[in-house]
């Protein structure tokens, strides 16, 4: 396997939508969750998958680890190539797709996997601290599904599929969420409006809603995640970036919309929040929860979140 170019595409072994030899594309692919979905595509789905980021030495460590795995398994492993790449930067985004389609052939799966998190109170954050949220986050996504998804509509592409990796946070939000949430939200509306154009040209659009990760992500944006913010997170599960990525690819394999990567309470966010777009494969169980989670988020809103709320700003203005 390569760093950057010159690995051969065959076509002739694409058995499944998520098969061997199949081609996914992976922005902000060199750390957490993005890193995750690699491995896994490259080692257990015997994929052929293309790295993006910002960072060289960063794709390159990642490249060796999944190449280590990969070449342990012999011909059942797929391949993994990495390209550096600012998602921000549209004409650098069509240039490396580009690149990438020339050595691995058609993107068959697209994860928009790059961004961050910008925490801390509203007033406490620099309006180029939005702007930047919603560059990374939002258009981060928008350029590359741009790119891609003309592709696959000029091919005839059956198959095709667009995850855009949003977050809990585009779900619910709360304070310490007012510059990073709204980008995710933007996510949300982006994934349901291209399910919907897309239906016609048989590309499927998922939106995946992760919980808080062990990655190097979240110990960056716990240095500015205000106190009351972890007051209300406390006892939330911290997952492993290689389960959820397990969860989410079983997820799209059963053609599920939404992807909550195995965390529970996500789930019942998504049940009580997901308005017109489509439920769970259970609308049974969907319809049981349904009069009984307008309770639970009434209550969770009135006793944990601004109660929350309450308590850490009169504690704030009693210490000033």
């Amino acid at each position: 396997m390569r760093f950057l170019n010159g690995i051969s595409y065959n076509d002739s072994a694409n058995v499944s939508v998520h098969g061997k030899n199949r081609h996914i594309f992976i922005t902000g692919g060199s750390k957490g969750l993005g890193v995750a979905f690699a491995r896994e595509f490259a080692t257990k789905h015997g994929a052929q998958v293309t790295i993006v980021a910002r960072g060289e030495i960063e794709l390159q460590e990642a490249v060796m680890s999944i190449d280590r795995v990969c070449e342990s398994m012999g011909e059942v492993a797929g391949k993994v190539q990495a390209m550096p790449c600012d998602v921000t930067n549209k004409d650098q985004v069509k240039t490396v797709i580009d690149k990438a389609e020339e050595s691995f052939g058609p993107i068959d799966t697209l994860i928009c996997c790059a961004g961050s998190a910008a925490t801390g109170e509203f007033l406490k954050r620099t309006t180029e601290d939005f702007e930047a949220q919603m560059k990374l986050n939002y258009l981060g996504a928008v350029y590359p599904t741009r790119v891609v998804v003309d592709n696959m509509i000029k091919g005839q592409q059956a198959n095709g599929r667009i995850v855009l990796v949003a977050s809990q946070a585009a779900l619910m939000s709360c304070c310490g969420y007012s510059a990073y949430s709204p980008s995710k939200f933007a996510l949300r509306g982006l994934g349901e409006a291209l399910r919907h154009e897309l239906l016609p040209h048989s590309i499927k659009v998922h939106v995946a809603f992760p919980g808080n990760m062990n990655s190097p992500g979240y110990e960056i944006e716990m240095k500015t995640k205000p106190e009351v913010t972890k007051m209300i997170e406390k006892g939330e599960p911290l997952q492993e970036p290689s389960e959820v990525a397990t969860a989410m690819i079983n997820s799209l394999l059963k053609d599920e919309y939404a992807l909550y990567g195995g965390n529970t309470s996500g789930y019942f966010l998504g049940r009580m929040s997901h308005g017109l777009a489509p439920m769970g494969r259970n609308l049974l169980l969907d319809s049981i929860l349904a009069p009984i989670l307008v309770w639970v988020a009434w209550g969770h809103r009135t006793f944990v979140l601004d109660r929350a709320a309450h308590r850490y700003y009169r504690s704030s203005n009693v210490q000033e």
